[in-house]
């Protein structure tokens, strides 16, 4: 019988040539990029090589684009960014983001919706 994974929702497969392609910062170069010791250098040129390329895909800036690490970094970051920034890897919004409207009835459960 042959499984079919339909919770992707939860977790994908990782394509093979990713895998190939994250090898060397799983195994070797996994310094945290945000640091500012010797461990870090490798993955922080990788990260920002990487900015570069989706920039370029995107036809932007390499500083408009902000990685997250997952769905609420992401929302975070769309409620409070202001800046405009045109790319983000974090998913589109989701119904947990909703515009703030402060003439809204603050009790009411068409508030809430």
């Amino acid at each position: 019988m042959t499984s079919i994974y339909l919770d992707y929702n939860a977790s994908t497969p990782i394509d093979p040539s990713v895998t190939a392609a994250m090898r060397p910062y799983l195994d070797e170069a996994f310094g945290n990029p945000s640091s500012g010791h010797w461990a870090s250098m490798p993955a922080k040129a990788a990260l920002e090589k990487a900015r570069s390329q989706v920039a370029a895909l995107l036809d932007c800036a390499p500083d408009e684009i902000v990685f997250t690490s997952g769905q609420q970094p992401g929302d975070q970051g769309q409620r409070s960014s202001r800046l405009g920034t045109r790319a983000s890897t974090s998913s589109p919004p989701r119904s947990s983001i909703r515009p703030f409207s402060p003439l809204a009835g603050s009790s009411s459960s068409s508030a809430r919706q």
